[in-house]
């Protein structure tokens, strides 16, 4: 008998998939969070939050940069090359 509800199964597949993708994020992201990181320094911590800053700043101000900026991080979190987003066809 076909499937009644396939809807329905494949917005469950798609959460199970973006879970899985979500917390993988958040395990990535959370390398990068150690206190032992230049920023938590209780000297150079104020100079390298201005620094990065002013490198944020002029990155946003200049087209170019912001553009290429933008594609570094699209391909980062492309969906498409995701395991779990690929196997329910995102």
């Amino acid at each position: 008998m076909k499937d009644a509800f396939p809807q329905r199964d494949a917005v469950a597949a798609y959460e199970r998939a973006m879970l899985r993708y979500g917390f993988e994020a958040v395990r990535e992201s959370l390398k990068q969070m150690t206190d032992d990181g230049p920023i938590h320094h209780p000297v150079w911590g104020g100079l390298t939050l201005r620094g990065m800053r002013g490198t944020f700043r002029v990155m946003n101000s200049v087209p170019a940069m912001r553009r290429r900026l933008a594609q570094s991080e699209t391909r980062l979190r492309d969906r498409k090359r995701h395991p779990a987003l690929a196997a329910v066809g995102v």
